[in-house]
């Protein structure tokens, strides 16, 4: 049986609701997971693309994952080089493919958004 997270064959879909009052430390990338945000109140500039630079796995001092199961393997880095910054508000939705640098550059106040995490694989591997 399968419950939330969804199950989708082997693949993980899950979802939350996320609440920010600042900017990320840096930017991630996630190695395997697509994420969908849709903003649900506030905005920010979200940078996405371009190169992480001083990727280092986020894992805790034993070497295992920091971050929750649902966002897989992944890199947080100093900075990014290149990309792209778009000025995101209530409505817009964003799809973040697997690979691909991401984070919040700059909020207006507190933003929330719902994000949709496809982890495909999840449920063979775990």
């Amino acid at each position: 049986t399968c419950a939330l997270p969804i199950c989708a064959g082997n693949d993980r879909v899950s979802m939350d609701v996320l609440k920010r009052n600042s900017p990320e430390e840096g930017p991630v990338v996630h190695e395997t997971v697509t994420e969908v945000y849709e903003v649900l109140s506030g905005g920010g500039t979200l940078l996405t693309g371009g190169t992480l630079l001083d990727g280092k796995p986020m894992v805790d001092d034993k070497g295992k994952p920091s971050n929750p199961e649902s966002i897989g393997p992944s890199l947080r880095g100093t900075k990014t080089s290149g990309g792209q910054s778009k000025h995101i508000t209530v409505g817009d939705v964003v799809l973040i493919p697997p690979g691909t640098p991401h984070n919040f550059t700059q909020l207006d106040g507190q933003i929330t958004y719902l994000v949709v995490r496809y982890n495909p694989g999840w449920f063979a591997k775990n």
